[in-house]
Parts: C-alpha cells; structure tokens; sequence
C-alpha cells in the first residue's frame, strides 16, 4: 500500500518498539518526570514493607527485592522480618550469595534469640541445598517446569526465554497452558535502521511552560533475535541530538511484554496476568485473541499501568499490496488495545489495523511504523512524515520526517546457519571445504590448532577472496585471522567487522564469538546483556566454544583489570557446570582442561577424583594444551 507523502502519521522518536502494545507500554515512560512522594522515613519503611510482603507472596521476586533494596537505603532501623523478606526474594531471583549474606547479618544481630531465627536458620538450609542442586527455587521451578513433558511424554512445553528479571510462577502456567502460546510460531530475526529529523511542540498544561524545542536528527538501530522457542526481544539503540539510550523489550509474539530494560537496568516486568484466551494462530479469518495484563514500572512505581488487547483476523490480502518488496500473503488482524496509567488511570484507547506477513513470519508492525490517523502501520519512504501524539499534562506533539528507513529479516532456516548465500563462486565453496575448522569448534580462538593456524596463513588470499563473495564460513576465519595475527596484523575492530558479517548470515559459531566480543568489550561496544544473548543462542545451538565461554563466565567471571573479577549470574551454576562437561565431551580442550581440573580438588558440584582429573587432562593435553601438560607432570 502506498505511503502519502507528508502523511500525518504515528512513529515514537523515543522508543522503538513496533508492536501495538509496547508502543501503549512506551507512553508510560512519558510521565515519569512526575516527582515522588514525600513521605516521612518511618512511615515510607512500613509502606515499602507492606508491598514487599504483597510482592512476595504473588512471588515477584523481583519486585519485592527492589521494595526491600529501597527500604534498606532509607538510612533508619529495619524491621527483625526484614532479613527473610530480603533473603528469601533474592533467593527467588538465585541471588545465592546475596541472600546468604543478608541472613549472616540477622544471624550476627540476633542470634538464636531471633523471633523469625527458625524460618531463618530453615531458608538458609533451602538454600544452601539450592546451590548443591538438591532442591528448586521458584525460579529454578520456573526453568524445569519449561522443559518438563506434559501429557505423559506427548507434549513438551516449549523453552521459556532467559530473561534479566523474574516473571512469576503463576504467570507463565497460565501462559503455557493457553492455545496462544502453544499455537505461537517461533519469531525470526530482523533489523532496522532509519534515520529522521523530530520536531516537537509542547501540548500539555505543565509541558507548554517548558522551552520550545528545536528540531532534532535521531538515528534509530533495532534488532530483533529470538529466546526460547516463543519469545523475542527486540533491542532499540537511539541517538539522538548525540544522546544515546538502549532499551529492551521482551515480547511473546507482540501481544505480551514480559518487560523490559533501560540502559542494562531491569525497567518494567509483568506483575499480573488477568485474561489470556483464543489465539490467532493457526492463521484463519475469524481467529480471535484478547489479553490483559499489569505492568510494574520500576522507576516509580505510581506509573504502574494496565495493558489490554482484543484482536481478530478480518481477512487476507497480497503483502504486495502493501510495500513492493512484501510477498505472499499477509493477513489483516484488527486489534482494540487499551493502556491504563494507575497515576491517573487516564485510559488511552485506539483500533488500528496490523497484518501477519506469512512469508516473513512477521507482523508488519515489527518491521514498520504506525500511521496513526489512519490507524495501520506502514513501511515509511524517505520524506514521509509520522506523528506521535502524547496527552496529559506533559503532552506533546511529535513530528517525524523519514530521511532513509532499511529494513531485513533473517528467516528461521538463515539464522540457524542452514542457508548460505545463494550466489557463490566456486573458490568459495573450495575455501570453506579445505578449511579443518569449518565443522569443528573454536580451538584457534583459543590458542590451539597450530597446524590450522599455518593452513590459514598459506590459505589466506584464497579465503579472503571467498569471504569478500559473501561466504560466511570464511567471513568469520577472516575475521579469527585478525584476533590471532595469522596472516595480517591483529586489528580488534577488523575482527569485528568480519565476525558481524558472518554472524548476522547465522553462522552459529559467529554469533558466539561476537556475542563474546560484546561482553569484553573488545573491538565492539561492551554490552552484557546482547552479547549474552548472542553467547547463549550459539550454546543452545550447540557450539562448544560458547557453552565452555557460558560456563566459565559464570563459574568464575571475567577479569576486569585491577584484581577486579566481573561476575555474570544469567545461568545457574549448576547448569554452567553441565555446559562445561558437554564442552568437554565435544572436544574442546579449554573445557577439558577445566574440568579435569575440576577434579583436582573438591568443588562445589564435582568430587575430589584424580581418576577423572588425569582423564581429561590426557585428552587436553592430546591436543597441545600447555596448562594441560603442566597439571598432569604435577601429578606424577
């Protein structure tokens, strides 16, 4: 469908985010200018206890830990129960460490005299069998309960996401057991970027009295992976006026924010699930789906909100009727959504018209942008124009002119690495043939394959040539030629640049490495939470490289420089300890070098077995692993 020109439009020159909901969850971040409350220190201690203990027993971890974190900083004496309260949400969130130090100092205040001393000393003990793997938390329930076999064996339920805050038990049964989620397909991988000039006038009672702006240029980058078998997260880096904020949306299939991030900092989640029913797939005119949901907004919780959507499939079109570059079909879904603010419980209401593009696995939406006035998204052509349009008494109108706006989509099959570039020249398929790491792991990542190293660097031209063609597999020996030196100069930005080309192919061991560079922060932007993500999809895909690089950054952390150790706590470390033994057994000899000196000594999941020790370090040392050699001359 043909975009007008200078059409007055919707398209958020602050938030990202695609879908009808998340846009209706972004006008709430709007009002949290508004100042807090004033309450004296006594009185604000017993109202966050008050809904830490609400929190707690709905098993918001997250939430009742953020209650409890802020009480703690108001300076005056805490109550005897303040301690469970504390521990027992950390433990929910599988902050071991944290939970235990908080009952050392109850225990240290009150000793055995304590009126909550036994339901302490009794949580410290589930705990402490927690970390040993001999009992679940309600987080730990949540993983296993994901990946347990329902209906005898028949039915098993899908992944959920990892997410960086906790969404209760409660919530994700009802959402498991609902035809939505079981009908959800899997979401596939896309990207945007665009650049606009934003014009904004000041509407409201209390905005209007604020400076007129001048307009302003933003570029917007946005990338949409998948987690879990159901959920995405959809990623927004924007500059603006040389600002830059990075958000993150946890969204299953676009009808349900998890929550979301801002800046790397847990910002919303999903404190209530009140109405999940029908579902849209599988695709047929007539489906219809309704869901309603509260959302806890961090940052000042008075800006808590309701989310509501009913939406129905009203027919279906030729894609290509609404851009060129659309094919197949795409089916037209109407949608009624409503977003309640609890400070003012102002309820916005709208109807607007989205289609499912069958060919991409996508709603439009995701891809484009919303025309308000005529309540449809579009894919916006350089000189269109979109409006946003925020009421109350901040209210303001924002006028957006599209200078350039790009979009892909990687399809299921693409970012699982099965589909290469469909043009390749014949030295292309050679190098990636004759190249010995093409099926194996990352061993010259970490110092080892020496004769591989030599092959490299007799190859190199030809390989180049072929990753210049467009071959991924030699896009990303390219980009390991210039983190080892084999061949060139190291250059950590070149590295990079090639290892991002194959990666965003869907070369699985790519995406692994630059989900490793983004953690350090090596030749990339550091970034904990996108490189994680990146880390973990090549882990779950069953690369040993990024399984052994998830184990150790969990077992053991990362050196940040001056005797400082980076901690990372995404994984259990029960589970990290399994991706370090299945690393092994795949071959790599950093993982085999690691466990077998796992052995050496007692640790916290493995036994004191010098049988076992000299087992694994054989097979490192096998394959030229130095610190290898070196335990085993010691054990002799």
């Amino acid at each position: 469908m043909a975009t007008k020109k200078k059409n007055a439009e919707q398209a958020s020159p602050v938030v990202g985010k695609k879908s009808v909901v998340s846009l209706l969850t972004a006008l709430t971040m709007i009002l949290s200018v508004a100042m807090a409350l004033a309450l004296p220190p006594a009185v604000e201690l017993d109202r966050l206890m008050l809904h830490a203990q609400s929190a707690l027993k709905a098993k918001s971890y997250n939430e009742a830990a953020d209650y409890l974190a802020k009480a703690q900083k108001l300076g005056i004496a805490l109550p005897e129960n303040f301690a469970l309260g504390y521990a027992t949400a950390l433990a929910g969130l599988e902050k071991t460490d944290k939970a235990k130090d908080v009952l050392d100092k109850y225990f240290s205040k009150y000793g055995t005299k304590g009126s909550s001393y036994q339901e302490v000393l009794e949580l410290l003990v589930r705990i402490e069998n927690q970390e040993q793997g001999k009992s679940k938390t309600p987080a730990q329930s949540e993983s296993q309960t994901a990946g347990a076999a329902k209906k005898g064996g028949a039915d098993i339920a899908p992944t959920r996401p990892q997410l960086p805050f906790a969404v209760s038990e409660d919530i994700w049964q009802t959402i498991e057991a609902s035809a939505f989620y079981r009908n959800l397909p899997q979401p596939q991988a896309y990207r945007i970027n665009y650049q606009t000039s934003v014009q904004s006038v000041y509407t409201g009672a209390k905005s209007s009295k604020l400076p007129k702006p001048g307009p302003k240029r933003q570029n917007v980058a946005i990338e949409g992976t998948s987690l879990g078998d159901k959920g995405s997260m959809h990623k927004s880096r924007i500059s603006l006026d040389g600002n830059t904020s990075v958000t993150e949306n946890y969204l299953l299939g676009g009808a349900i924010s998890l929550g979301s991030t801002a800046e790397g900092k847990a910002a919303s989640f999903i404190k209530s699930l009140d109405e999940l029913n029908g579902s849209l797939f599988p695709l047929q005119i007539g489906n219809r789906l309704s869901v309603r949901y509260q959302s806890a907004y961090l940052p000042d919780r008075r800006f808590d909100s309701t989310v509501s959507s009913s939406c129905e499939i009203m027919n279906k079109v030729p894609a290509s009727t609404l851009h060129p570059r659309l094919k197949g079909d795409a089916w037209n879904i109407r949608c009624q959504n409503s977003y309640t603010s609890h400070y003012d419980n102002r309820v916005n209401s709208s109807v607007i018209d989205d289609y499912y593009l069958e060919d991409l696995g996508l709603m439009l939406s995701v891809v484009g942008q919303l025309n308000f006035l005529q309540k449809k998204f579009i894919l916006p052509q350089p000189g269109d124009q979109t409006v946003l349009v925020a009421e109350g008494e901040y209210g303001s109108h924002n006028t957006t002119t599209y200078i350039s706006y790009d979009w892909s989509v990687t399809t299921e099959d693409q970012e699982k690495g099965k589909i290469k570039p469909s043009a390749q020249p014949a030295s292309t398929a050679a190098a990636s043939a004759n190249w010995g790491l093409a099926d194996q792991d990352f061993s010259i990542m970490t110092g080892q394959g020496m004769m591989e190293k030599v092959r490299m660097a007799e190859r190199r031209a030809d390989i180049l040539a072929a990753a210049q063609a467009g071959d991924m597999v030699s896009q990303y020996l390219i980009g390991v030629s210039y983190d080892t030196g084999v061949g060139i100069d190291k250059d950590a930005f070149q590295k990079i640049d090639w290892i991002t080309k194959a990666a965003e192919q869907g070369l699985v061991r790519a995406r692994g490495a630059l989900g490793l560079s983004r953690i350090a922060g090596i030749g990339t932007t550091q970034d904990d939470l996108s490189g994680w993500t990146l880390l973990m999809e090549a882990s779950n895909a069953g690369n040993a490289f990024a399984q052994y690089w998830a184990a150790i950054l969990t077992l053991s952390g990362m050196d940040a420089g001056g005797g400082m150790v980076r901690q990372f706590s995404y994984l259990k470390k029960s589970d990290a300890n399994a991706l370090l033994r299945r690393s092994a057994e795949a071959g790599l000899a950093s993982a085999q070098y690691s466990l077998g000196h796992s052995y050496l000594q007692r640790t916290e999941f493995n036994r004191k077995d010098l049988k076992q020790a000299r087992f694994w370090l054989e097979k490192a040392a096998a394959q030229n692993s130095a610190e290898a050699a070196t335990a085993l001359a010691n054990m002799r």
